[in-house]
């Protein structure tokens, strides 16, 4: 520890959740969710289209992603993503290297038919894909749908999800949440991928939703613990400098 460290008192005044006993629960359902969530917003093409991609006439491109291959109109892919629209046509292959098939599968359905329902587990990678290949109305639906999911639980992810993404909105959203349960959340596998800029203005506040000053210094000696390549004794000391020690109890 360091004298920098040890001296920061607590500031004056101000509610301090910190040392609020009645915490709001981080509880939630981890399972896998089969909810069916419904995207809209996106532009139907004429119903013999439609039809075509039914029954697989006058198809023209081949998309495989993972092991499965799909067949579509590069017209309609063009029209729907920026990542398609400079793709050839009449017979083309192409190879996606999204994870998720079962999302690529979705978002077909989203740029034919403007909307497609589906299980709410599918709703990231479904985000990620569209971001992908520029699918502006379809990143734009995914994404109201999962900043609605929002919720202790996954919030750690989500920060993650927001910064990975270029989405500053989710992130903060999700960052405001893990403050309001950092005392639950800060033991997820998640919490040493939050930035510095995110940790320390959260160890340095009055709102910081833990039961004692020990679990905050806990979470800050877990997520430098966490760092690769190890933090540097300026971040060391940065971080640890935002606990208020003098509130600790003296044989911890």
């Amino acid at each position: 520890m360091t004298d920098a460290a040890v001296q920061k008192a607590p500031p004056a005044g101000g509610k301090r959740a910190r040392n609020n006993q009645e915490l709001p629960s981080a509880r939630g359902d981890t399972k896998r969710s089969a909810v069916g969530v419904t995207l809209t917003g996106g532009v139907s093409q004429p119903p013999r289209m439609i039809g075509y991609r039914r029954t697989g006439a006058q198809v023209d491109i081949t998309i495989r992603v993972e092991k499965r291959t799909f067949e579509a109109h590069s017209q309609v892919l063009g029209a729907s993503c920026g990542f398609f629209e400079k793709q050839p046509s009449f017979g083309a292959k192409v190879e996606l290297p999204t994870p998720s098939a079962p999302a690529f599968e979705a978002l077909l359905e989203f740029f034919y038919t403007g909307e497609v329902s589906v299980a709410e587990h599918l709703l990231v990678p479904l985000l990620e894909t569209a971001v992908y290949l520029r699918a502006g109305a379809a990143m734009k639906a995914a994404l109201a749908a999962v900043s609605q999911r929002l919720k202790p639980d996954n919030c750690l992810d989500y920060v993650v999800l927001g910064k990975r993404l270029g989405y500053a909105d989710l992130r903060q959203r999700a960052e405001l949440l893990v403050a309001e349960h950092f005392d639950a959340v800060r033991t997820q596998p998640a919490f040493g991928e939050l930035r510095e800029d995110v940790l320390v203005p959260l160890l340095e506040s009055d709102e910081l939703a833990v039961t004692s000053e020990e679990a905050a210094f806990e979470a800050a000696t877990r997520w430098l613990g966490a760092q690769s390549p190890p933090a540097s004794a300026s971040l060391i000391q940065r971080v640890l400098g935002c606990i208020r020690y003098p509130t600790m109890r003296r044989r911890y």
